[in-house]
């Protein structure tokens, strides 16, 4: 979940990223909403396609949206290897020792000990305070699976963080799937979340959009993460997510 906030920019996009992405993919599925078909129409059931990349050639660094594809005013920023390893650890860290109400939308048993980040291919850009990024990763689980973690009963979230810097910091987290724009991938989903933490005794909100999208065995994921008291660019998001899914698609076919 997107639930950390950092001073640095790079550093805070990166980590609320890698945050939003690790949770989806490995929250439990205990939603009692059994639907299997997006708010987009597409169908979301079934297992993780495990399509093999072709002679390594479109691995996921080289498959995530270039610099020069996103929209006007989005500047992409570079974030070293170390600092973004550093930072999915210590986001590992905090997640284990959160707790979840309903507990069923979240089996952080299964989090792993440290994400490979020389696997994912990650850009993230920002226009003023507001971030826009996209990566690419294998895939771990279906959009079935995905879409369950944030709809039913798993929408509205509270969270408890126990351990690590986040000791005491409480958040709620309310979910909405959207219509997915129409791209070249058959199973996607964007999900809005709005979250209130209380850090410190201070109370921080953010608005947050993501898009997922499963590509011959890889997740395409967007997010853009709303300026303080700002509201969502849909143009910019809708424009990214059709260039990043599709360049996945054609990257891989």
């Amino acid at each position: 979940m997107t639930v950390r906030v950092r001073k640095n920019l790079g550093r805070r996009v990166g980590g609320l990223l890698v945050a939003a992405g690790a949770t989806l993919a490995l929250a439990g599925c205990g939603s009692d909403d059994s639907s299997s078909a997006d708010a987009s129409g597409s169908d979301t059931s079934g297992a993780v396609s495990t399509t093999a990349a072709k002679d390594g050639l479109d691995d996921a660094k080289k498959l995530v949206l270039p610099a020069d594809q996103f929209p006007a005013g989005y500047v992409v920023q570079e974030i070293p290897a170390g600092q973004l390893e550093a930072t999915t650890d210590q986001l590992l860290d905090a997640m284990k020792g959160v707790e979840v109400t309903p507990a069923s939308c979240a089996q952080l048993t299964l989090l792993p000990d440290s994400i490979d980040v020389s696997s994912i291919g990650l850009a993230v850009a920002m226009k003023g305070s507001a971030s826009l990024s996209t990566s690419v990763a294998p895939a771990q689980v279906s959009m079935a699976d995905q879409r369950k973690s944030v709809s039913g009963k798993c929408a509205n979230l509270k969270m408890k963080f126990t351990e690590g810097q986040t000791a005491g910091t409480t958040a709620t987290v309310d979910q909405k799937v959207l219509k997915a724009p129409k791209t070249k991938a058959d199973q996607t989903m964007v999900v809005e979340q709005k979250t209130t933490m209380n850090v410190s005794g201070t109370t921080v909100n953010s608005l947050a959009r993501m898009g997922y999208a499963e590509v011959n065995g890889y997740q395409v994921s967007v997010q853009y993460m709303a300026a303080p008291g700002s509201t969502i660019d849909s143009a910019a998001f809708d424009k990214t997510f059709i260039a990043a899914v599709n360049r996945a698609v054609e990257g891989t076919d």
